[in-house]
């Protein structure tokens, strides 16, 4: 941190002002609804439209000259005759769906009925007297009306019957029917129009006044049972016996309506043949009618049909530009004066007079006033280009941070340029913000923060711990704190004291370029790649696309006053509800819903512009404003309103194998199938591409499977047994539908796993079993036998060679040794030895005593002669008394008569163990005391061998080699080795032998 000079200049730059009374924000004139459109290019079969109905399912119909088609807001799927012979006319003309589900399709060559997956194409060898209809009614009693060139004819699930000019139509050629409240028909005919009573047949002129013989035919009944007709210049209304009329239409005498439709606000949308769409406000603030474009910018296209969904959402079929949607538009565009593709807003910031200030990355500064942008320029013309950065400050002083050019301060119409002659470290300025005690920061692109109060600079760098020197966004948090979000990092400043933090600290990307304090004193820190994080108690929760947020890269964080926070990103502008993200971040919920935004909500470019400040603002009228790649986004969080109706979700095919399968609530699959596919849809007309679905396949998944917006299950190898397939749909803005459809699949076993072949196959497996388990037994008993003789022939030969090496010790070393002994001690008497003669013989003579002594002693071990000269008792008695006399341990000998109970072998084996145990004793306890106890119990020789040295502290310890080798001997003996100790408290073996005949065979 280093501090510079002051700046006297400007020193009353910050001199307190009076504040100016808030203004009313400019608004700028857009089309209330945006215009999308899709053609044969997105998936129609031809783009004549000539009529749209929405059914219980959920589904859009359209017939066109291409086929009958189905659209679910994403895809089309078209229904010809070519795939399906019930289909007898490709060319639709009108379609309606009755109160059953059954949907009744007009075409130039028929009637088509569609009924539970079935087409029906009726036609005049069914009794229809003609196959063009025009129009299709279905009346409130289900009856179906067909209006044709030559009458009216009535289908009423039996058979058709006519009507005409001899029943009093006044023309043959009725173009449409339409019922009033009362259950009466508007017939309108070429040459005027007749009402008809459904129940007798009987035809009676209308009572319309005298007046109306330019009135042609009727188009719609609204909500308030007043019916609509076309006239020659427009519309009339005809409710409560009085004629209203709409004919003052902008640009044109004659619109020429041919269809009608009442939105939920109230007001009427008309399709003109020759003028597109228009929307009619017959009432409210600003009544009158509006004409909207189509999605190529048309304004003489042909409208042939009108459609308002149950969701709201308005459809317009055209004659040549396919099918059009308008949803309504909730961000209103704010151009720049300066149109240019290098050019595109940067900053944006209402003052304190009402005026929106925009800067341009490559433009000149913009000012939007009164609902008007223009290039701002001051009374001598001056002006400021490039600007990246912009502020205003207590005393109503706006700054300006330009790229390259230092900053700028107007005040009183005056501009004043500031740069690195004036003390600026930089003269590329990315970020400006005013704290609460009057001081300007502001964040350099390569040079730190700058601090100015008072005309005195304070810079902030990496020297003096901040996290890095490419400042982008800055946040003043309660009172003397400040953040500040870098290229390397989040960094505070507290007092003059710095702390960073980086990834190593939780942070999720080091690249930081949003900040927000929320009401509870919560920091929500945006990064350019590592999505939101959350700051709480010191602790960062990242928040990303894995975890439900929209994009990764946030470059502004707006609050709406609702509970929300608005983000706008590389992707485009999106909510989350605080409360989820907080839910979130404590773990209670497992992801978050992003309502996310884009051009049919009215962006004309999605991305945003970011990395700099400020690069979203919100106005005192809660408005939020967002720079994008193509103006100022502008948006009123009061107008998203969510939707409250869930997605109607329908699963709409069933691939085994890659082959169709008819549909059916209950489908039973073959044997060896592969893979599954389950194709589906969720129906929500709003924004039916923001759509995401989540599945489970009961029997396999318990959970639901989140899939996004993907909407194809698959499964492969699926074992024979029941599923149940379940599919729900959530909308834009989070709402589940939570009884969505489902499919039963029965996987068939193959012949191999009926229960008939398990129970014949189970029980010959079982018998299999069982003899080869038998098998096996037989054949462990035979290799532990084998084994067991393999031990005693070892060790018998082991003692056999212990015995015969022993006795060649004895008998040919000890001997020879012995002799030689006795003639050194002759050589020693013999007089007249020299002195140095008889010093070595006496050497020789006690090396040779020695090596005879050793040589003992070796074959005493490998053969204990106690054994054989000795019974077995003594023997042992013999090794404790050696035991003792070799050490000073008091041994305690009780050894009972047990000679001849133990065979040769045995003696030796156990003879051996109570040896190793004492070695043991000698070498390892420490014990001041031992005993070696031998008596024979019940039929077994019991060995007691005990100390009470330091003991082991745990008996798992104890498995060393030497105590192998006794368990193994003890194995062998057919009895078992024992071992009891505590630390401190000695070792107890206790070795139990059967005696003679009594021996069991010994477990491997």
């Amino acid at each position: 941190m280093r501090l510079l000079r002051r700046w006297g200049a400007i020193l009353s730059m910050f001199a307190p002002a009076e504040p100016l009374a808030a203004q009313a924000l400019p608004t700028t004139s857009a089309p209330e609804f945006v215009v999308h459109g899709w053609d044969t290019d997105a998936g129609l079969p031809q783009n004549t439209v000539n009529d749209i109905v929405q059914t219980r399912d959920g589904y859009l119909w359209l017939t066109t000259f291409g086929g009958l088609v189905r659209f679910d807001g994403v895809r089309f799927t078209v229904f010809r005759s070519v795939d399906h012979p019930g289909i007898g006319s490709d060319r639709g003309l009108a379609i309606a769906e009755d109160r059953e589900g059954t949907l009744w399709i007009g075409t130039e060559n028929g009637l088509i009925r569609y009924r539970r997956g079935t087409f029906t194409t009726f036609t005049r060898k069914d009794g229809l007297a003609n196959e063009e209809i025009l129009d299709i009614l279905v009346d409130s009693r289900g009856r179906v009306w067909l209006s044709t060139a030559t009458g009216l004819i009535r289908f009423d699930g039996q058979g058709f019957s006519s009507f005409g000019v001899k029943d009093g139509l006044p023309n043959a050629y009725v173009n449409i029917v339409v019922e009033d409240a009362s259950g009466t028909l508007w017939v309108g005919t070429q040459r005027g129009n007749a009402l008809l009573d459904p129940v007798t047949g009987r035809v009676r002129q209308p009572p319309l006044p005298l007046t109306a013989s330019d009135i042609l035919f009727p188009l719609k009944r609204d909500r308030a049972g007043a019916l609509w007709f076309q006239t020659t210049n427009g519309v009339a209304r005809w409710h409560n016996g009085t004629l209203t009329r709409y004919e003052d239409w902008p640009g044109t005498a004659n619109p020429n309506f041919v269809s009608m439709a009442q939105d939920s606000e109230g007001n009427y949308w008309l399709a003109s043949l020759t003028l597109g769409l228009w929307q009619l406000r017959p009432n409210g603030p600003e009544p009158g009618a509006r004409q909207y474009a189509s999605a190529r910018g048309s304004r003489t296209y042909s409208a042939r049909s009108v459609y308002v969904d149950r969701e709201g959402v308005l459809w317009a079929g055209t004659n040549v530009e396919g099918l059009l949607t308008l949803r309504r538009r909730i961000f209103t565009m704010v151009p720049l004066a300066q149109v240019s593709p290098e050019v595109s807003p940067t900053a944006v910031l209402r003052d304190r007079r009402g005026q929106v200030w925009i800067g341009a990355n490559c433009g000149w500064l913009n000012r939007l006033e009164a609902g008007q942008v223009s290039l701002f320029r001051t009374s001598e013309g001056r002006s400021v280009n490039c600007v990246w950065s912009i502020a205003e400050t207590p005393d109503g002083a706006l700054w300006f941070g330009t790229w390259g050019d230092g900053v700028f301060r107007l005040q009183d119409g005056q501009l004043r340029h500031y740069s690195t002659q004036a003390g600026l470290p930089d003269t590329v300025v990315l970020a400006l913000y005013a704290d609460r005690a009057g001081a300007l920061w502001m964040g350099t692109s390569s040079r730190g923060l700058v601090h100015l109060l008072n005309g005195a600079i304070t810079v902030y760098d990496t020297t003096a711990g901040l996290a890095h020197n490419s400042v982008r966004v800055i946040l003043e948090s309660g009172p003397g704190t400040t953040w500040v979000g870098t290229l390397g990092g989040l960094s505070s400043i507290t007092q003059g004291r710095i702390t960073s933090y980086t990834t190593g600290d939780g942070l999720s990307h080091n690249f930081v370029r949003a900040i927000h304090e929320d009401a509870e004193g919560v920091l929500w820190i945006g990064t350019y790649g590592g999505g939101l994080n959350r700051l709480k108690h010191g602790r960062f929760t990242p928040i990303t696309t894995r975890n439900g947020l929209f994009d990764d890269v946030v470059s502004a964080i707006l609050e709406d006053g609702r509970g929300n926070l608005w983000m706008s990103a590389n992707r485009g502008i999106f909510r989350v509800s605080l409360r989820m993200l907080n839910d979130f971040a404590e773990g209670r919920i497992p992801a978050v819903h992003s309502v996310a935004y884009g051009k049919a909500d009215g962006l004309l470019e999605p991305e945003t512009n970011g990395g700099f400040q400020p690069a979203g603002w919100k106005s005192p009228d809660g408005r939020l404003w967002f720079p994008t790649l193509r103006g100022v986004a502008v948006v009123d969080p009061g107008a998203a309103v969510p939707n409250p109706v869930s997605p109607a979700v329908a699963i709409e095919e069933l691939r085994i194998d890659g082959e169709p399968v008819p549909p059916a609530d209950h489908v039973s699959v073959a044997p060896g199938v592969r893979r599954i596919e389950i194709a589906y849809t969720g129906l929500s007309t709003p924004a039916p591409e923001a759509v995401v679905f989540r599945y489970r396949l009961g029997g396999v998944e318990d959970d639901w499977v989140y899939v996004g917006s993907r909407r194809v299950a698959y499964f492969t190898k699926l074992q024979p047994g029941r599923y149940q397939f379940t599919v729900s749909a959530a909308n834009r803005d989070g709402l589940w539908n939570e009884r969505g459809p489902s499919l039963q699949l029965h996987v068939l076993a193959p012949w191999w796993m009926a229960w008939w072949f398990r129970l014949v196959g189970g029980t010959a497996l079982v018998g299999a079993a069982a003899w080869l388990v038998r098998r096996r037994v037989q054949r462990l008993e035979q290799t532990q036998a084998a084994q067991r003789e393999f031990s005693r022939l070892l060790i018998k030969g082991q003692e056999q060679e212990r015995q015969r090496i022993a006795a060649e010790l004895h008998d040919s070393i000890g001997q020879d040794l012995v002799v030689i002994k006795n003639r050194a001690l002759l050589a020693l008497k013999a007089a007249g030895t020299p002195e140095r003669v008889r010093a070595e013989l006496e050497q020789i003579s006690e090396i040779i005593s020695d090596t005879l002594n050793e040589a003992r002693e070796i074959a005493h071990n490998l053969r204990p002669y106690q054994l054989d000269r000795l019974t077995f008792t003594a023997a042992i008695r013999a090794a404790v008394a050696k035991a003792s006399e070799s050490s000073g341990i008091r041994f305690v000998t009780e050894a009972g008569d047990v000679d001849g109970l133990l065979t040769p072998e045995a003696e030796i084996n156990l003879y051996r163990i109570v040896q190793e145990a004492l070695s043991n004793i000698l070498k390892h306890s420490g014990a001041t005391e031992a005993g070696v106890r031998v008596s024979a119990v019940r039929g077994q020789v019991r060995s007691e061998i005990s100390d009470n040295g330091r003991g082991l502290k745990r008996v798992e310890d104890s498995q060393g080699f030497g105590i192998r080798s006794m368990a193994e001997r003890a194995r062998l003996l057919g009895g078992s080795l024992e071992i009891s100790s505590q630390p401190g408290a000695g070792t107890t073996l206790v070795i139990t032998t059967p005696v003679r005949g009594h021996a069991r065979p010994a477990r491997v």
